[in-house]
């Protein structure tokens, strides 16, 4: 992606993400409050193929939350309704009794 902290467009920087939950990937990375980045999902094939998803624009985000998650689709699918999961950050109830809200963003 377009930031550093996304690998700067190197997929050999890219952002590791976690398939054990598969088909939901999970990563984490830090972004500047009110940054915005553009972003793809990238396969790192055996043997050091790359498979870049295919759509010609880049998946774009702002951060607009201390801590969220963002829920955008399948590798190479482009969901028109980008939907962003906030978490309250940092708070100081029980996290068994916190609840995410979900928004749509532009």
């Amino acid at each position: 992606g377009s930031a550093a902290s996304l690998g700067s467009w190197d997929p050999r920087h890219a952002v590791k993400l976690d398939g054990t939950n598969f088909p939901i990937w999970k990563g984490c990375v830090s972004l500047d409050a009110d940054a915005s980045v553009e972003y793809k999902y990238v396969i790192l094939k055996p043997g050091g193929g790359i498979a870049w998803e295919a759509f010609q624009e880049n998946r774009q985000r702002r951060v607009e939350d201390a801590r969220c998650v963002w829920n955008d689709g399948a590798f190479g699918e482009k969901i028109a309704e980008k939907r962003v999961v906030d978490q309250v950050a940092p708070h100081t109830g029980s996290a068994a009794n916190a609840q995410p809200s979900v928004k749509d963003i532009p």
